[in-house]
C-alpha cells in the first residue's frame, strides 16, 4: 500500500450486522486505548482480542454501562499477571446473550488438556490453539473478517492527525515496537 507493507498497516471491515473490526498491526499497543475511546466516542462496547507468542489468546470488551470485562486463555502465562476470578462474569448481560452459547470458550486451559479438545464439534480450532477466538467470536456473533479476503474490507494506516509522513507513524520494524498513539489523534485513511 503506497511502499508500506500490508503487516504495518491495519485492516477494518464488517464483522456482521452490528459489529466492525479494525485489525492492528503486528505487535500494536493501542487495543485497549482505542476501544476505551471508541467506547467513550459512540457509546457501544468495543471489544479487544489479543494473541500473545502464537501460543495464549485474550480478550476484553469495554463498555460505558460494565466494568471491562477479561478473559484469558491461560491465565498464568498471562503478561501483566493472572486476571481476577470470574473477570468476565458480566459478559453475557453485556453483550445481551445467554452464556451458554459461548461460557465453554471462557474456561483456561490447563495443562495436560488434549491437544484436539473443541469446545463445539462445528469448531475450527481446538481449544489449545490462540486461534479457537475466531470461534469465540462465531459463538457470539461476530464473524471473523479475513484481511483481503473480506469484500467490505480495506487497508488503511492510521496516522497521528496532521501528519502527512508515514514514517511519523513508527512503522513497526523488526525488533522495534510500534509506539503508543493517543487515539485522539487518529485519523483512518
Amino acid at each position: 500500500m503506497g511502499g508500506v507493507p500490508l503487516a504495518s498497516c491495519a485492516y477494518r471491515a464488517s464483522a456482521g450486522n452490528e459489529w466492525s473490526c479494525l485489525h492492528l498491526p503486528g505487535g500494536s499497543n493501542w487495543g485497549e486505548t482505542l476501544a476505551g475511546a471508541l467506547t467513550h466516542q459512540t457509546g457501544q462496547p468495543a471489544l479487544v482480542l489479543t494473541e500473545h507468542d502464537q501460543q495464549t489468546w485474550e480478550f476484553s470488551v469495554h463498555s460505558l454501562t460494565h466494568p471491562v470485562q477479561r478473559f484469558h486463555s491461560r491465565s498464568e502465562a498471562r503478561p501483566g499477571g493472572p486476571l481476577p476470578e470470574n473477570s468476565h462474569a458480566g459478559l453475557a448481560d453485556l453483550l445481551g446473550l445467554d452464556p451458554d452459547q459461548f461460557e465453554g470458550y471462557l474456561q483456561p486451559v490447563e495443562d495436560g488438556t488434549d491437544p484436539e479438545e473443541r469446545v463445539s464439534p462445528e469448531d475450527l480450532f481446538p481449544r489449545l490453539n490462540p486461534w479457537v477466538r475466531v470461534d469465540f467470536l462465531r459463538a457470539i456473533g461476530i464473524e471473523y473478517p479475513i484481511p483481503a479476503q473480506t469484500a467490505s474490507g480495506v487497508f488503511c494506516l492510521l496516522v497521528p492527525h496532521g501528519s502527512s509522513a508515514v514514517d511519523r507513524l513508527g512503522i513497526c520494524q523488526p525488533g522495534n515496537p510500534i509506539p503508543p498513539i493517543d487515539p485522539s489523534l487518529l485519523r483512518l485513511n
